[in-house]
This record gives C-alpha cells, sequence and structure tokens, in this order.
C-alpha cells in the first residue's frame, strides 16, 4: 500500500510557521567510516523565529544528479520528539547523517524542504 508510506503533508497551522523557521550555517561533509563506507553529513542550525515552541521538525533532503534528476530524497528529524523542545527564540545545532546515497549523487548540499512541524 503506497499510501502507507507517504507522509502526510503539512497542515495550514505548519504551513504558515514554516517562514518563521530558519536554517543557518548549512554545509555538508564527508567522512568515511571504519568500513571505508562513506558517511555524508549535513550540518547546520534552525532557528525557531515564531511563537510557539516546537515539538518535532522534520526535514526533506532531496539529493540530485548530474542531469538534475532526484536520486535519492530521505525525511529526517532535526528536532525530535525525545529531546528539548525548539522553544520561540531559540537555534539549535543539527547533524543528519546519510550512508546509502547513489553514486550518482552530483556530491552538492540537496535541497532541505520542512517536511512536518509538530506544535508542543
Amino acid at each position: 500500500n503506497r499510501e502507507a508510506a507517504e507522509p502526510a503533508p503539512l497542515t495550514p497551522e505548519a504551513k504558515a510557521y514554516v517562514r518563521n523557521l530558519a536554517l543557518s550555517n548549512v554545509e555538508m561533509k564527508a567522512t568515511e567510516a571504519y568500513s571505508g563506507q562513506q558517511i555524508v553529513e549535513i550540518l547546520g542550525s534552525i532557528s525557531n523565529n515564531g511563537d510557539q515552541p516546537l515539538k518535532i521538525v522534520e526535514v526533506m533532503c532531496v539529493f540530485y544528479d548530474a542531469n538534475a534528476q532526484v536520486v535519492a530524497r530521505e525525511r529526517l528529524s532535526i528536532v525530535k520528539a525525545s529531546g528539548k523542545s525548539l522553544s520561540p527564540g531559540d537555534t539549535r545545532p543539527f547533524r543528519l547523517p546519510f550512508d546509502s546515497l547513489p553514486t550518482t549523487w552530483n556530491q552538492t548540499l540537496p535541497q532541505l524542504v520542512i517536511a512536518n512541524i509538530v506544535f508542543e
């Protein structure tokens, strides 16, 4: 059932709140694991410039090939439910590790799109 795998779109409230979130200092770093496998990390910070505490913020990372075709999509949490909420005015670092990107990926920073927001 394909529908179960598709995450729900942003709620109207979350869609309106996205403009209050800012990603900054985003950079990519590649390291080699002990196994010889390459691990790509995206590091950066997220700021909550709005007036509501956030329990979860997920981002969709979209990777492209040299022809601008999508070769991978991964959805990851940059604010996790198990951690501390992102309060209004807070900025927090995040780290997104990727260990199974296709070899056809163009080695440039993926497109980062806010995919989900859960309010406190």
